[in-house]
């Protein structure tokens, strides 16, 4: 099966983008607070995909394939760093990008069934996600600017 790019793309990028309008309901009474982690959880994870598929890598699929971390360390190291400077240049970017994979490494599985986990605390460090997600549409902008 061949797969497009490009919508992997479009697809890592409306879910970022509706992340972005729900986190902009933030301090209102109502504020959907799973949603936004669950669509930037998904972001990240769909823009990883997107820069193993460009790159020529097999794409880890089941459960690993939802796997931040898993799915980083199967970049080659040049799109790693690349990733981590556009994560540095947001001034917000100061943990090493490895603690942050881990860190979100199931971020996108345990908040999309937070619901049967009721008696668990949640914590997330809710920022470095969304600029972990900036930094992942940045690096494959400046792989593909053709895609706009």
């Amino acid at each position: 099966m061949s797969i497009n790019h490009k919508h992997i793309f479009d697809a890592a990028n409306d879910l970022r983008i509706g992340s972005e309008i729900l986190e902009s309901k933030f301090g209102q009474s109502v504020f959907p607070l799973r949603s936004t982690i669950v669509t930037a959880a998904f972001s990240a994870e769909l823009y990883l995909k997107c820069l193993l598929y460009i790159s020529g890598k097999d794409v880890p699929r089941g459960r690993e394939g939802h796997d931040l971390k898993v799915l980083y360390e199967a970049l080659e190291s040049d799109l790693q760093q690349k990733i981590e400077s556009n994560f540095k240049d947001t001034n917000h970017g100061t943990q090493p990008m490895l603690d942050l994979m881990d860190e979100f490494k199931n971020t996108f599985n345990d908040w999309r069934y937070i619901y049967e986990k009721q008696a668990t605390a949640f914590l997330i460090n809710y920022k470095a996600l969304c600029v972990l997600v900036q930094a992942l549409d940045k690096t494959v902008r400046e792989l593909k600017p053709e895609w706009k």
